[in-house]
């Protein structure tokens, strides 16, 4: 158990560490935040099987 303990702290800190670098880097104008679109595909009837279903 004490290994997984572990590996999970130095994934920890190592994301840490790589959020604490991004962030520097937008601020540094070095990084560009990106937004992207979300497609809400739950809500077509073509591409839920629940919604698809319900019409046979």
């Amino acid at each position: 158990c004490q290994d997984k303990l572990n590996i999970l702290l130095e994934q920890k800190k190592d994301l840490s560490s790589a959020i604490d670098q991004l962030l520097k880097d937008i601020e540094e104008g070095e990084v560009k935040i990106k937004t992207y679109k979300q497609m809400k595909m739950y809500n077509d009837e073509s591409l839920n099987p629940i919604l698809y279903q319900k019409g046979k």
